[in-house]
């Protein structure tokens, strides 16, 4: 029997010949420990799970100028273009609800769904998140015996844990490949804003979007959304969504049409060594606060900056991303509490969240510069006549500004804790800095402010 076994579970014959030893000791029935083992059977779980994963055909159409307007002007309208593409989604509820990618259905004018059987059934949009990728869609008329496929607790997935990948790439449905987690909270991989994606080698190529990474239980562990490569297919490099970041996306969508996102208030950056020791800390694992805003939950609550965020609720935070996401996660109106370093000091701050705001656009500064400036630590400076900002004009090639990543339009801020609005104020507390010491700055450009060390 253990042979039997062996042979027929090879890839996880070790957990099922425990689990094994475990029912027989225990005085259970075959049946039962064919209940316990089966679901680690691969085949099982992928003829089961591919029933809840359905491909999803979407036409949009998209205008694009005229071929000829550069030749004979505005007379030349611009044409209508249908645009073509597939997709794979995730059926999340018994009434047709369906788990996808935003980036497939995006501007769709027709969404069509083929479910495991062949029915091809249309469907509609209920809500997107283009800030996680994740929308979702409904069959517009009921199907019986639809399979849901249950969420698994993504926090709890593992290093080197066996998942498959599950969807329809280049529109060949059901097809599952196989490969284990093989990295965790993946962030700044600059798809989405919100980032903590589930890295893993199974096969994943276009047309898999909005398909299921799942684990040997056949839970939901992912969303799969995209890949790393440099041929346009799979090279071992896969990203999925987790199971519990959908999951708080799908409520916020289906109650209101919006994703309840927890927000602080502040701008961050990843702590490095040289700022740690500009902030005369012993350990460089935190979050830096760069800026605190004004009105925000922060700044009712204390919050400064130059604090050192390390955990929220004692849930260590070593990365803004990982920061981010786990007060988003939090949503808005809960009290949360911050572990932080202040001053070289450990302290808690409560925080009650605020709601996250939609994503806008930064506008453009318009700057008139003074035209005379001065040259220190590689960097050259020059005040707007304007508002006061200091700008920086030019950086010079291999200098202690250019190593601390420097570029021209930056906006100092501040030097030493110090606030300064001229090139003269900025000079004078850059001469100040003992010989072979560093100098802090406080730097804005149009994206984010941030810290950055200057080291002769």
């Amino acid at each position: 029997m253990k042979y039997a076994l062996r042979t027929s579970c090879s890839m996880v014959a070790g957990v099922a010949v425990i689990w094994l030893s475990l029912a027989v000791s225990s005085g259970a029935s075959p049946a039962a420990i064919a209940s316990i083992t089966r679901p680690r059977l691969l085949s099982d779980v992928a003829e089961s799970t591919v029933k809840s994963v359905v491909n999803i055909s979407v036409q949009a159409q998209s205008v694009s100028a005229h071929p000829l307007r550069e030749y004979f002007g505005p007379r030349m309208r611009p044409t209508p273009r249908r645009r073509r593409g597939l997709g794979s989604g995730v059926i999340v509820s018994a009434q047709g609800v369906i788990l996808t990618n935003n980036h497939v259905v995006r501007g769709a004018t027709k969404i069509e769904v083929t479910l495991h059987n062949g029915v091809k059934v249309q469907a509609r949009l209920v809500g997107a998140d283009p800030q996680s990728d994740l929308a979702v869609i409904r069959l517009r008329k009921p199907v019986p015996d639809l399979r849901v496929m249950s969420f698994a607790d993504s926090d709890k997935v593992r290093l080197g844990q066996v998942v498959l990948a599950i969807g329809s790439p280049f529109g060949l449905s059901q097809t599952v490949t196989s490969g284990i987690v093989s990295a965790k909270s993946r962030a700044n991989v600059g798809i989405n804003d919100y980032e903590d994606f589930i890295q893993t080698d199974a096969a994943i190529n276009p047309g898999n979007s909005g398909g299921a990474l799942v684990d040997l239980h056949g839970r939901l562990v992912g969303i799969n959304t995209a890949i790393a490569s440099r041929s346009g297919g799979s090279q071992g490099i896969g990203f999925a969504i987790p199971a519990n970041m959908a999951a708080q996306v799908l409520k916020g969508l289906m109650s209101d049409g919006k994703v309840d996102r927890g927000w602080l208030g502040v701008a961050i950056q990843q702590l490095t060594s040289r700022l740690a020791e500009a902030f005369d800390l012993t350990d460089d694992t935190g979050v830096l606060v760069a800026q605190v805003q004004p009105g925000s939950p922060a700044a009712q609550s204390g919050l400064k900056q130059g604090d050192v965020i390390t955990a929220v609720d004692q849930v260590k935070t070593p990365t803004p991303a990982r920061l981010r996401n786990v007060i988003a996660r939090r949503g808005s109106k809960v009290s949360v509490v911050l572990s932080l370093w202040r001053r070289g000091k450990k302290q808690e701050v409560s925080v009650t969240l605020g709601r996250a705001p939609t994503r806008s656009k930064t506008a453009k500064a318009h700057q008139k510069l003074v035209p005379k400036a001065k040259v220190r630590w590689g960097v050259q400076v020059a005040a707007d006549e304007r508002n006061g900002a200091l700008t920086v004009m030019r950086v010079v090639p291999a200098s202690p500004a250019a190593r601390a990543g420097l570029q021209p339009a930056d906006v100092i801020v501040s030097a030493q804790g110090k606030t300064v609005r001229s090139a003269q104020q900025f000079f004078r507390i850059a001469r100040a800095v003992p010989s072979g010491k560093s100098l802090l700055l406080r730097v804005r450009n149009r994206v984010m402010i941030r810290y950055v060390v200057l080291t002769p």
